[in-house]
């Protein structure tokens, strides 16, 4: 009796470290199928990857529409659409002002306001043309999509959907961050709550801030502490402001979105 003891599996995609934890017995075939389809996805989206979807339609800016998967036509549609929401606050064409600034490359440095104002008159998601009967994608010449703030979610709802229809009863899923509390926390206390730690954004070091109780939710959090560097003595950090071409400087350092959509709360907690 009691709880059975977890198995547990974890792979660097998305550019971060990504597990899960199953409390189920046998579990190891349905851990295999989820990591599986978290490279099927990862290969659609990195757009650091040569032959992903997004770098396809990325190389074929200005020139064509590109056939891409319909995964990635699903969430540039979902991409477009949170743009809207947010007037362009969150935007899957951000892909010029993150290569300008560099922030997740080797020797980042604050680029010079001509390339920045350069970038940002490229980022425009109306311009994002996308045909759901085709599936096929099409950006204006040097434009670039970069779906880093919603891909991630988008793939802890596809394992959503692999531990629903394998019959799993509880786990967490944590996409570098992303996580999904599924199911409840044990079987001997049917209904508790999973405990999920919120970083603490002034000092990431010392850990939890506070802890939120959630079942079969998601907690997805993005904060400016995440990816940065210092030049001069001021810190840039990767979360950039789409108005300004800047790193956001709107006084929020993190945000946590809770809900039960993975997709929608890792664009909107990429929204601050």
């Amino acid at each position: 009796c009691g709880k059975p003891a977890p198995v547990s599996k974890q792979k660097i995609a998305f550019g971060t470290v990504c597990s899960i934890t199953l409390y189920e017995k046998n579990a190891e075939k349905v851990l295999e199928q989820c990591f599986f389809r978290l490279q099927e996805l990862d290969d659609i989206f990195n757009v650091n990857e040569e032959e992903s979807d997004i770098n396809l339609i990325n190389k074929m800016a200005g020139v064509a529409p590109a056939t891409v998967s319909k995964e990635a036509i699903f969430v540039l549609k979902q991409a477009k659409e949170f743009a809207k929401l947010t007037n362009g606050n969150f935007d899957p064409t951000i892909g010029p002002l993150v290569k300008v600034w560099n922030i997740n490359g080797g020797n980042p440095k604050v680029p010079n306001q001509s390339k920045i104002d350069k970038a940002r008159s490229l980022v425009n998601f109306e311009n994002l043309i996308l045909n759901e009967n085709t599936n096929t994608a099409y950006i204006e010449k040097d434009m670039s999509l970069d779906v880093g703030g919603i891909a991630k979610g988008f793939a802890a709802d596809e394992m959503v959907k692999i531990l629903a229809e394998n019959n799993i009863t509880y786990g967490i899923i944590n996409l570098g961050g992303n996580i999904f509390a599924y199911g409840t926390k044990n079987t001997e206390k049917k209904g508790e709550s999973w405990n999920i730690g919120i970083k603490n954004p002034i000092n990431p070091e010392f850990g939890s801030a506070f802890s939120v109780k959630v079942k079969n939710k998601t907690v997805v959090t993005s904060g400016n502490y995440e990816r940065f560097f210092e030049e001069n003595g001021v810190r840039y950090h990767h979360i950039i402001d789409t108005k300004t071409g800047y790193p956001a400087d709107n006084g929020i350092i993190s945000a946590t979105v809770i809900t039960t959509d993975d997709t929608a709360a890792d664009a909107l907690a990429t929204t601050q």
